[in-house]
């Protein structure tokens, strides 16, 4: 039995609104190949029963075990927990011993099978000398009953340590096996696990720091922003929040503090005490040395976020690029296309962060540029942008966007020589590509198409 479109698209609508979850997220996943599957073939049945039934439901249940099952391992995104080891929880801990107030909250949104949480657990235990003086909150929520009974199980195989210090088992755990290790009660004591569905708010106020990673990039425009108004609620004046590295808000950006690491955005809930402009300063050197990622290769994440960028599916390409990121964070050509999407939403400075960590890896990527230069147009920053297409132009002579896009800048300033001059070279850069190809991994934009463009330009230019 195959399922009908109507059914299809009546079950997508269902779960976007009960879990957050996009259409587009759904369609990639083979939602349809899926209902079949749980439903036995009797898809109006297990419909009817969705409608009824709340997200703790069996059925319900069933699907988003089926659905929201993402890979996770302790101490994801190791800059992260750095800048929660040596900016957010030094600044925090001050405030509190001044105040003589020594508690704290942290709430790990989509915490999967507790990785993520209990690494935070790890960090914190680590970081206070006075652990035994404090009242220390962490909670980790996820719509997925079954992945929450795995954390609170608290064993795990070496695959979920793949990116950790030599040591960490052996400090933190006990085997169970060879192959299983199961968390020490100390750590597990910090943390607490709830079963939580973001569409129906926060599930806890006056949050110091919030980690919800690469989970609002599965979600719809309007269902992220709805989660990111609980997020906002939910902290505390001051308090913190942390999106995947490939993730950036959503909604309106004046209500908060924007905090700019290499690559790495970090949000503050603005306070009284905090005036909005605050600066914290970039740190001298990467988190990540370059000893860990030697080279740099094209791997499957990435051709996959690129084709998903040529078919005009952004969301799909960021989910890839977070992927490749948490693995590599020094993949310059990442950050670009990253930069690329974010700057197509106008989320200026996300864009920027990731560009100046492409250009910190690499000072030669002219496609770092060529985003700059963008960005700026887009700005009303004309005099930049010129200087940042000619740094493109300058790393990459056959830079055929930078070059075309020059050349128009040139034109509307009626400078015809320079522009006719950039025009021929972008002409130059694509003459020998296919017709069908796209001109540059950042656009949808095909070779045959720049090249009409160009024509359109040249011909009435005598030859």
């Amino acid at each position: 039995m195959t399922i009908h479109s109507f059914q299809l698209s009546q079950a997508i609508t269902l779960i976007e609104q009960r879990s957050g979850l996009s259409a587009e997220t759904l369609q990639r996943i083979h939602i349809g190949d899926l209902l079949e599957q749980i439903s036995s073939g009797d898809v109006d049945s297990l419909i009817r029963k969705l409608h009824s039934s709340d997200i703790n439901s069996p059925e319900w249940q069933h699907l988003i075990y089926a659905l929201t099952i993402g890979e996770t391992y302790f101490l994801r995104d190791k800059r992260h927990f750095d800048i929660l080891r040596e900016n957010i929880l030094p600044r925090l801990m001050l405030t509190r011993r001044r105040s003589d107030d020594l508690r704290m909250t942290i709430w790990c949104m989509g915490c999967a099978t507790g990785e993520e949480p209990y690494s935070i657990a790890t960090v914190v235990h680590e970081f206070l000398a006075d652990f035994s003086q404090w009242d220390i909150t962490i909670l980790g929520t996820d719509i997925n009953q079954r992945a929450i009974e795995a954390a609170q199980k608290a064993i795990y195989r070496q695959w979920s340590f793949r990116h950790t210090p030599p040591n960490f088992i052996a400090r933190y755990f006990t085997p169970i096996d060879e192959s299983s290790f199961q968390l020490n009660q100390p750590i597990r004591d910090m943390v607490t696990f709830r079963q939580h569905n973001m569409m129906e708010g926060a599930p806890i106020r006056g949050v110091d720091i919030i980690f919800c990673r690469n989970v609002l990039m599965y979600f719809s425009r309007d269902y992220a922003q709805k989660a990111e108004h609980s997020l906002y609620q939910s902290l505390a004046p001051g308090g913190w929040l942390l999106l995947g590295q490939a993730e950036a808000l959503h909604s309106r950006h004046h209500n908060w503090t924007m905090h700019l690491y290499p690559g790495t955005p970090i949000y503050q809930k603005p306070s009284g005490t905090q005036p909005l402009s605050a600066p914290i300063s970039y740190p001298s050197k990467p988190f990540i040395s370059t000893e860990e990622y030697s080279t740099e290769t094209e791997s499957a994440n990435y051709t996959t976020a690129i084709q998903a960028v040529h078919d005009d599916y952004p969301q799909r390409a960021e989910i890839f690029i977070g992927r490749l990121l948490a693995e590599n964070p020094l993949h310059a050509k990442a950050h670009v296309l990253l930069a690329s999407i974010f700057a197509n939403r106008q989320a200026y400075p996300e864009a920027q962060a990731h560009l100046d960590e492409a250009l910190m890896i690499n000072g030669l990527l002219a496609d770092a540029h060529y985003i700059r230069a963008l960005m700026q147009l887009e700005q009303e920053e004309t005099d930049s942008a010129i200087q940042s297409l000619s740094a493109a132009i300058y790393c990459q002579r056959d830079h055929a966007l930078a070059s075309f896009t020059l050349g128009d800048i040139c034109s509307q300033r009626n400078e015809k020589t320079r522009a006719e001059k950039n025009w021929r070279n972008a002409r130059r850069a694509i003459k020998n590509c296919d017709t069908d190809a796209y001109v540059s991994d950042l656009s949808d934009m095909q070779v045959e198409a720049l090249q009409g463009l160009l024509n359109q330009r040249l011909n009435p230019i005598k030859e």
